[in-house]
């Protein structure tokens, strides 16, 4: 498993982003709400993504949407140190 500090500012901003998701939804987001939530494409998503699964930070299946796992205890304690408003979609 990865370390905190071997992950990018985005990389972290993005894993507690989709914690807090996973939190509030009880399912996992989609490449394009994430995509949404910061204002990139998905390409950019996808490579993000790929990042995340080669740290050991998420693991997800190919061609299947909503599969993103998050991997260790540690993202399903603690709040997300993302600002206020970062990533949330106004109804």
């Amino acid at each position: 498993m990865g370390r905190r500090n071997d992950l990018s500012p985005r990389q972290r901003e993005t894993l507690e982003w989709m914690r807090d998701f996973i939190r509030r939804n009880r399912i996992p987001p989609t490449v394009r709400e994430i995509g949404a939530a910061f204002g990139t494409k998905s390409s950019s998503v996808f490579d993000l993504l790929k990042a995340l699964e080669e740290k050991g930070y998420i693991r997800r299946e190919a061609h299947k949407a909503r599969s993103i796992v998050l991997l260790g205890s540690r993202f399903d304690q603690g709040t997300s140190s993302a600002g206020p408003g970062r990533g949330q979609r106004q109804a």
